[in-house]
């Protein structure tokens, strides 16, 4: 879950797969009728078997190499697809080729994928020269989680497709990004913001913040607001309101726990 694997137990049904996290309550189930596709490959101990639908990818772990055979069976007998043998690059190669296959977005060499993203697991993607730049969302359980990648993407020549535009779209179109609905609550124009430095729109909506600057945005999610102070400046005059954050924001390198904005 939002790329942790989590101990549990899995039940092949009929009709569906169902995996009990330990010390959960809960129970996913992976229905027979949303497959697309089933594929099985080496993983860090033993081997996965990954099921993929439209918009979600299920990833289990922790098969022996005598389980393909059950399982090819089951899967093409429950979700009526054929369990695909994918064979990794492990050549520790960090380029290739882009390619999306529903909610994945993949790097292949050799013509064998090195690197595969989960695009649901994305919080919101930006482009800059000659990047393409990646959030992901936090996974509260695990002890460490990746936040944020680059992608470098070469120029291409006039009059060629803009690559990295495309792959931008084609991150959006999967990704899940907090979207507004409706009308905001309430709108500040060009907010003078002391961190990051910048003048912002600011809008707030039911479930976040937008920040809209001249080169960056911002959507920061209510429950990532720890603390909210109002702090009176020497000249009497200006008052300042910060923002605590956990996690905070990130522009490139830099990580922001703490908005200051700036008012008369």
């Amino acid at each position: 879950y939002r790329g942790a694997l989590v101990p549990g137990r899995i039940k092949l049904q009929p009709d569906f797969v169902a995996f009990k996290a330990s010390g959960s309550d809960g129970v996913l189930r992976v229905e027979k009728n949303t497959v697309t596709s089933a594929q099985w490959s080496r993983a860090v101990r033993g081997y996965m078997l990954k099921l993929l639908t439209a918009t979600n990818v299920y990833k289990f772990c922790g098969f022996q190499e005598l389980d393909h055979t059950k399982l090819a069976e089951y899967v093409l007998k429950c979700f009526g697809v054929h369990l695909e043998e994918v064979e990794l690059c492990v050549r520790g190669m960090n380029w290739g080729e882009v390619e999306f296959q529903g909610p994945l977005l993949r790097f292949m060499a050799d013509k064998r994928p090195s690197l595969e993203i989960t695009l649901n697991d994305v919080s919101n993607v930006t482009t800059g020269k000659n990047e393409v730049m990646l959030q992901f969302h936090q996974n509260d359980s695990a002890p460490v989680s990746l936040m944020e990648m680059r992608l470098h993407v070469p120029s291409v020549a006039d009059g060629e497709e803009d690559t990295l535009q495309a792959i931008k779209d084609k991150i959006l179109a999967k990704a899940d990004i907090m979207e507004a609905t409706g009308d905001a609550i309430a709108s500040f124009g060009e907010v003078h913001c002391l961190t990051p430095r910048g003048r912002y729109t600011i809008k707030a909506y039911p479930t976040f913040l937008e920040m809209h600057g001249k080169t960056f945005d911002y959507k920061i999610p209510y429950k990532t607001v720890l603390q909210l102070i109002l702090l009176p400046h020497n000249d009497q005059r200006n008052m300042f309101f910060v923002l605590g954050l956990d996690p905070p924001i990130r522009q490139g390198q830099t990580m922001y726990p703490f908005i200051i904005l700036s008012f008369l």
